[in-house]
């Protein structure tokens, strides 16, 4: 079929997979050909192919395409997000900076946004930081041949300061030598080192950053990556370090491991432990020090019924530690009573909320470490490898022991079993779906989850088990799981309409509206392809809500002016001072499963309500 038949959708559905298989040229050749085909979303077009040109480093075609969807669709903040990378990649930062704050002020829940937001300040910083340093002379490069000599001698004395990277092989090393060493220099002069960088899934999200990718590719012996105050440097060596180490196996220059990667970075590990823990060793006005010692009272209790087992309670003390000081100790623990009810989705809820503030507040190593080693087991409890394995080597990177280097050892022994279909088993299957089902309308989110990832684990071909635990996760009101195992409900069956649109409606929730109305334009282009174009209730449904909410007004003057107005209503203010609704509303922040269990109080429920119609809690 050529383009010129295809429709503007089918167009931009091939794009969008081009894109995702990092064919950016093909990609931009797609949205191009969809662009001069009659469409009413031209402004996600413009947004689609600027993504693709930033793919391709084309920053000045990216800022055009971004302005466009700009003027197209004012009210959206994708599109400043768009203009905000692309004056990013041309290394304006003042710009970047107010087209990403754009985009928050339309959307405060734009992690991208917030991320590339606060990447930004901290270029500034440094920016700023390098203005202000008092210029050296320099030697200049014509120097006496004596001179020369005396600069080696002293590049050979301060070789602590830029250290090479050590790799420790864990086996039986060749008499001649028992470590390998790899200078910074043999790591960044890697011929295809950015293509290795983006297809490995350690580096691969870092790497759509193009002022990283602009560090890398420029990278020269005197501007050490290990002075580089940015911590994903750090993650960066170990990934190279691994790629140069299986060259080396391949090559015969190597033995064989009995554990992998966590194991041939101890080096990187310190330094990045050091790091941390210089940073995160700040004194405390005497102000933080009190917040400190309420929240760690809080903690204690939190503990106390913990140890009896008691992880509902416990949570909501957790939460009052993490809302009186912002440590990630209190996460951490969110996290862990929260694994223990069998709740996993807002487990990595919690754990993904330290590791994203962790970005901003470098705390001890050892205490990101076990969020990510709490994430890793929680992907593996909804049968997750990839993502297990991925957690679990960030973990082991910043503080490891014996016992988690041998869970990753076996989580990978699994995974190869996985991917063999060993645990196939379609009686377990069908027992799993049945007991699943019965759980599901007792309201036993927890147990029915279990089934249903005991469904995926004994058929993963089949989209049932993967859309009825979607059903769980939307119950406990974890949008992102919901949308990830309806992504996977589609890939193993694209014919599967109610994946789309239970996907859809995640997505409304989550406020990607732009993406709900996606969604449904797939799920009714494969109603058509599969179904014969047979009318579906469902899909209609998710179309009549995705229009509505594009449509829906937006509430008047900003969110302090209208909860101010909102007090002076006798509702809202009795609603505020409930003591249940106060510790509900605290507790749903890190925990949003719990407000499930109190839809069936009609009094919380209408206070609620209260609330979100006054403007006091909700979308904005």
């Amino acid at each position: 079929m050529s383009n010129v038949s295809m429709s503007s959708q089918e167009l931009k559905e091939l794009g969008n997979k081009t894109y995702k298989e990092k064919g950016y040229e093909q990609a931009v050749h797609y949205f191009t050909s969809a662009l001069s085909q009659p469409s009413t979303n031209k402004h996600i077009l413009y947004s689609n192919r600027a993504a693709a040109h930033i793919g391709l480093k084309h920053y000045a075609e990216a800022l055009e395409d971004g302005k466009n969807c700009v003027e197209l669709a004012p009210n959206w903040d994708k599109g400043y997000s768009r203009v905000g990378v692309a004056y990013l990649g041309l290394q304006k930062l003042d710009e970047a900076e107010e087209n990403f704050k754009k985009a928050l002020q339309l959307n405060e829940q734009n992690v991208h946004a917030k991320k590339e937001l606060a990447y930004v300040k901290y270029l500034q910083i440094q920016r700023k930081k390098a203005a202000q340093k008092p210029k050296t002379a320099e030697p200049k490069k014509k120097t006496p041949e004596p001179k020369k000599k005396t600069r080696k001698s002293k590049k050979k004395t301060s070789e602590q300061e830029n250290k090479p990277f050590v790799t420790k092989i864990n086996a039986s090393p060749p008499k001649e030598h028992g470590i390998y060493t790899y200078t910074l220099e043999d790591l960044f002069t890697r011929p295809n080192i950015l293509e290795e960088l983006d297809s490995d899934p350690s580096t691969k999200e870092m790497m759509t950053d193009p002022v990283l990718r602009n560090k890398i590719a420029n990278y020269n012996e005197s501007s050490s990556a290990f002075n580089d105050d940015d911590p994903r440097m750090a993650i960066i060596m170990q990934t190279l370090g691994k790629l140069s180490l299986k060259e080396r196996k391949a090559n015969g220059e190597a033995p064989e491991m009995s554990f992998t990667e966590p194991d041939m970075n101890e080096d990187i590990r310190k330094h990045v432990r050091s790091q941390m823990k210089e940073k995160s060793q700040q004194k405390l006005s005497p102000e933080e020090t009190e917040k400190k010692r309420r929240a760690d009272e809080e903690k204690r209790i939190g503990n106390d019924l913990y140890k009896k087992r008691n992880f509902k309670e416990a949570i909501i003390h957790y939460t009052k530690a993490w809302n009186t000081f912002q440590d990630i100790t209190y996460l951490n623990n969110i996290g862990a009573a929260q694994f223990e009810r069998g709740d996993y989705g807002n487990v990595l809820k919690s754990l993904g909320q330290a590791v994203f503030f962790a970005e901003h507040t470098n705390p001890e190593p050892q205490v990101l470490a076990k969020s990510y080693i709490r994430m890793g087991n929680a992907y593996h409890r909804i049968w997750d490898h990839e993502h297990a394995i991925t957690a679990y080597e960030y973990g082991l990177m910043l503080n490891g022991n014996e016992e988690h280097k041998k869970k990753l050892a076996s989580l990978r022994v699994e995974f190869e079993k996985v991917k063999k279909g060993e645990f196939i088993d379609l009686q377990k299957f069908e027992e799993a779906r049945i007991e699943g089902k019965q759980h599901f309308l007792n309201r036993e989110y927890f147990k029915a989850m279990k089934c249903y990832t005991e469904m995926i684990k004994t058929n993963p071909t089949s989209p049932v088990g993967w859309c009825n635990r979607a059903a769980v996760f939307e119950k406990l009101l974890t949008c992102p799981q919901v949308i990830d195992d309806c992504d996977k409900a589609i890939s193993v069956d694209p014919s599967y309409i109610k994946a789309y649109v239970r996907k859809g409606f995640a997505q409304i929730t989550e406020r990607d509206l732009d993406e709900a109305l996606e969604t449904w334009e797939s799920g009714d282009a494969a109603n058509k392809k599969y179904h014969g174009n047979e009318k579906n209730e469902l899909l209609e449904s998710l179309h009549s809500k995705v229009l509505f909410e594009i449509h829906r007004p937006k509430r008047q003057g900003t969110r302090e002016e209208i909860r101010a107005k909102a007090m002076q209503v006798p509702e809202v203010v009795e609603a505020l001072n409930d003591p249940v609704l106060k510790d509900l509303l605290m507790q749903s922040q890190t925990n949003p499963s719990a407000l499930e269990e109190h839809m069936d109080n009609a009094d919380i429920m209408n206070k609620m309500q209260t609330l979100m119609r006054h403007g006091v809690i909700g979308d904005w």
